[in-house]
């Protein structure tokens, strides 16, 4: 199956498996108009035209966090938090026994959806 985010085929020439994720991907899709991408709100999934998952963009680190900081967490009420290790789910948490802070009141333009691991 090919990458979501990286299609650049008309749908009706992408393998079933594709086709059927691409239906049944939850985000939100972009199709290829004209000159570029744009983002669509209930695809149609025509076999002519070209479609993808809009792909995610990474926001920016904050700026002043400590190296060994290297995972973003949100939790189900928006507070975010920041953690050396990667945080799992554990009863509805994130928890990962590591050094962590709450950063959401030294940060409020963070948007960031689940976890990620931001440095290489």
């Amino acid at each position: 199956m090919t990458d979501l985010t990286e299609i650049e085929k008309p749908f009706g020439l992408l393998d079933k498996e594709t086709q059927d994720a691409l239906k049944a991907y939850k985000g939100k899709v972009e199709v290829f108009h004209f000159i570029g991408w744009r983002e669509i709100g209930k695809p149609q999934f025509d076999w002519h035209t070209t479609y993808r998952a809009k792909p995610l963009k990474l926001p920016e680190w904050p700026a002043g966090l400590r190296p060994e900081w290297k995972w973003i967490a949100m939790d189900w009420s928006g507070r975010v938090v920041v953690y050396e290790r990667r945080p799992i789910v554990e009863a509805n948490m994130w928890v990962n026994g590591g050094l962590c802070i709450n950063v959401s009141c030294l940060f409020e333009a963070l948007n960031f959806d689940g976890t990620r691991g931001v440095r290489q």
